[in-house]
């Protein structure tokens, strides 16, 4: 499994690259990605996120890792303008009721606003099989604050992972997740929108849930 990463201080700036994805594993299951964790304290001064984040989960001929979550708490606004994966890993081989790993859900708190002009990917990994039965992973969820200014744009995708074998029950596609807010939208501004992305997975047996 990848290493959390923990960031506390009075200013947050990330331009280069954080990454704690899981291992990718050929002879089993897909390790799974670490949390990052960005915290301010009270009187802390902003967080600016303009380089790479990736926690996405391992792939594997079993199964995949789950990606980790992906957490931003800070006082001030909140930018975002780079661009943050959390994928879940997929799995490809020849086993018998494989299961992709979930997207990583992300949860951005502010108390006066977020500022979003950046590329966001929760997808769900897919599930391929030439054995029985395959379970696509669920898109994860992105959550923003019930109070302050939010403005989306760039892209965000939550879909879930596609799913496919031979026969077998289940072959599932994973669900979609969501972009919202603690309120569901209720009680901030939304300034722009961009373009957003909660497909249900395809599978051969049951489609997934849209977001």
């Amino acid at each position: 499994a990848g290493r959390g990463y923990v960031l506390e201080t009075g200013c947050v700036v990330v331009s280069g690259s954080i990454v704690t994805t899981g291992e990718d594993n050929s002879g089993g299951s897909g390790g799974a990605g670490g949390e990052i964790d960005v915290t301010l304290p009270s009187t802390g001064d902003y967080v600016y996120l303009t380089g790479t984040m990736n926690t996405s989960g391992g792939s594997g001929n079993l199964n995949g890792g789950n990606a980790g979550y992906v957490d931003v708490n800070g006082t001030n606004t909140i930018w975002v303008w780079g661009t943050i994966t959390a994928r879940g890993g997929s799995t490809t081989g020849a086993s018998n009721s494989v299961v992709a790993g979930n997207g990583g859900p992300m949860d951005f708190r502010s108390e006066t606003g977020v500022k979003v002009n950046a590329t966001i990917d929760t997808h769900g990994g897919s599930a391929s099989t030439s054995g029985l039965g395959a379970t696509g992973g669920n898109g994860g969820y992105i959550n923003f604050p019930d109070n302050g200014s939010v403005w989306l744009f760039g892209s965000m995708d939550t879909s879930g992972g596609s799913a496919s074998a031979v026969s077998g029950n289940p072959i599932t596609g994973g669900n979609g997740g969501g972009v919202g807010g603690g309120g569901g939208f209720k009680g901030f501004y939304v300034k722009g929108l961009g373009t957003t992305s909660s497909r249900g997975g395809s599978g051969s047996g049951f489609g997934g849930f849209g977001g």
